[in-house]
């Protein structure tokens, strides 16, 4: 039992790490990249059609790591490579030739999503694996996610701090430093702590008849249709709402105070939510999307203040953080032991894969061309752009408060059909 708590102990630190070191950046990026001079709005958007490599990079990493029953070197390179890659992003971004500076974001951003496709679906993988193995009860799972969380909320609400002392008074640099420091402490616990992924003994139908099975499941692909819907959200509210917010005259760190709030309010969600054990996942699921829904319908408003924020970063936590425990569960519950981490793909694929395609395609057919960064034109055009932009974000999550509601539909037919196919 204290060998089985100390294995326990060391998945939380590493979520915690991983988590600290990917989103030290991650909601960042899309408004780091909208400031590179040679980079246009709608360029930036349409490089989101390249999440397509992290739906193929799931189901590649994930491959690889069954195959070889070495998720933990993947775990470790992935993270490596990161790290690696965000330090190739802020070189790129200081790049003065036009050609240079496109071509250079371009490829680090293919490389970036293929990385990242392979890191949360196999550390659930991983972690379920172990779960399984030792006979330890669901709920555990909470802790994974409550760790992943702190990560999150460590960051947002340390950076600041650490700002305000004037230690590391530039921005970049310090969620750099986080980043390498994190990512390096979970490489290290991967490597040389971390249980070993083990397979059950094979079935006689062959892993890839189970997998397709599982993919042709009309209540599946129902379920598929809803994450991409929840997809497309997050595509908005992680690329969006921070040049939204900085455009609107927020700081940097009252930005991140508000993803602080947003991380606290998914922290005491998975705090609760064991709590409603009585309620089927595939209710709180349809729930889940309600409040997201509810969340962005904040922003549909064209002023804005500071309470109406605070709730909306609420409504995103709860709603997040019930999304990802609940189709987590879900689409666990479609899969036997050995083919858990490719179905864990097929839920990532969704969620940061086929939505961000879709989220990349719709900005490129409807945004302008022209359209810039008002922090990075001219003075006489700047209000110009920055009203043109306004109405860009406001049009959007308009567009997607109802899809969200559209998205209930599909999640309420496959709880009929999985119930009754039983």
């Amino acid at each position: 039992m204290p060998s089985m708590n100390r294995s326990l102990n060391i998945f939380y630190i590493i979520i915690f790490l991983t988590y600290s070191c990917v989103f030290s950046f991650q909601n960042f990026l899309f408004n780091i990249v909208n400031q590179c001079k040679y980079v246009d709005f709608r360029y930036n958007c349409s490089l989101q059609v390249f999440s397509v490599l992290n739906f193929i990079g799931s189901f590649f990493w994930c491959y690889i790591a069954d195959r070889r029953e070495n998720h933990n070197n993947v775990l470790a390179f992935n993270i490596s490579m990161y790290i690696v890659l965000i330090i190739f992003v802020l070189i790129a971004s200081r790049i003065t030739n036009s050609v240079y500076q496109i071509v250079s974001i371009t490829i680090i951003t293919i490389f970036r999503e293929f990385t990242l496709g392979g890191i949360l679906p196999v550390f659930f993988a991983l972690v379920l694996n172990y779960m399984k193995r030792k006979r330890i009860q669901e709920s555990k799972l909470v802790m994974i996610n409550i760790f992943s969380i702190l990560g999150n909320a460590c960051v947002m609400f340390i950076m600041p701090v650490i700002s305000c002392t004037g230690i590391i008074k530039n921005d970049r640099l310090l969620s750099l430093t986080v980043c390498i420091v994190a990512g390096t402490l979970a490489i290290i616990l991967l490597l040389l702590k971390t249980p070993k992924f083990k397979k059950d003994v094979k079935e006689n139908l062959t892993r890839e008849g189970r997998i397709m099975h599982v993919i042709l499941k009309p209540s599946v692909l129902l379920y598929y249709a809803s994450v991409v819907a929840i997809g497309v959200y997050k595509c908005i509210i992680s690329n969006f709402v921070t040049t939204f917010l900085q455009i609107n005259g927020l700081q940097m760190n009252t930005i991140r105070m508000l993803w602080g709030t947003r991380c606290i309010a998914e922290l005491f969600t998975y705090i609760i939510i064991p709590y409603f054990a009585f309620v089927p996942n595939n209710i709180l699921f349809v729930i889940s999307i309600l409040v997201s829904a509810l969340s962005i319908a904040f922003y549909i408003f064209p002023e804005l203040n500071t309470t109406m924020l605070v709730i909306s970063e609420v409504l995103k936590g709860a709603g997040t953080a019930s999304f990802v425990y609940t189709s987590i569960l879900i689409f666990k519950s479609y899969a036997t032991n050995d083919i858990q981490t490719q179905v864990q793909g097929i839920r990532n694929s969704a969620y940061n894969g086929f939505s961000c395609i879709l989220f990349g395609i719709l900005a490129a057919v409807l945004i302008d061309r022209d359209l810039k960064d008002p922090r990075t034109v001219n003075e006489d055009e700047s209000d110009e752009m920055r009203n043109r932009m306004l109405n860009v974000f406001e049009s959007s999550y308009f567009i997607i408060f109802f899809s969200l509601l559209i998205a209930i539909v599909p999640a309420i037919l496959a709880r009929f059909l999985k119930k009754r196919n039983k």
